[in-house]
This record gives structure tokens, sequence and C-alpha cells, in this order.
């Protein structure tokens, strides 16, 4: 099971925090995939000037999986933001179309 709401702790890019004020935000769990979630933050985030709200969460290591997440475990994660003009796409998990910017690195842990 995958919690509704989550923080994810931004680890990079480092000016994270210099745009936007903070390095954790709060968010809630839109769809799952097959081992990735679809996520909404609960404000826009600024990324290299570009706001986002909806991001594709995966494990970051090949061997990671949501799963410690039922225990309060922190999950190692990567984040692709899905531009607004994307939002409306039928298959939000299909990153094909990326080719850089609007990433996140950092942990995942269940919001308290």
């Amino acid at each position: 099971m995958i919690e509704e709401r989550m923080i994810f702790t931004v680890s990079d890019p480092w000016e994270f925090e210099d745009e936007n004020g903070f390095s954790k935000f709060h968010l809630s769990l839109v769809r799952k995939g097959e081992n990735e979630i679809l996520v909404r933050a609960d404000n826009e985030l600024l990324i290299k000037g570009v706001l986002f709200e909806l991001f594709v969460i995966s494990p970051r290591y090949e061997d990671g999986s949501f799963e410690g997440l039922n225990s309060g475990d922190v999950v190692h994660c990567n984040a692709t933001g899905i531009p607004p003009n994307r939002a409306g796409k039928a298959d939000l998990f299909d990153l094909s179309w990326w080719r850089g910017g609007g990433t996140l690195i950092g942990t995942l842990r269940p919001s308290i």
C-alpha cells in the first residue's frame, strides 16, 4: 500500500530551496503505476523557472520500491515534473517526451 499523503525532501537540484524557500513539500497520491506513482504537490513548485504541480515519482535505485513507506521508511526517489501543457495527456506515466529539466532527486516518506 502506498500512502495517500507524503512528504518529499529535495536533495538535488541544490537551488530548489533558494527558488521555493523550502526543501520539503507535501503531496497527495493521484494514481499508482507499475513501479511509479503520480502525485500532486500541495502548491506549485518552481524548478529552474518553470512551475510544476504534478510529478511522476519512481524509486531511485534499480531494486528500490515503495514498500518501505508502509512501515514509515524513507524511500530514495527521482521525481519528474509534468509541465502544465502536458497535464491533460492520457498517459502521464509515459515520459518518452522528456528531454531534461523539471526533475528532483530526494526522499519520500509518509506524512504524519
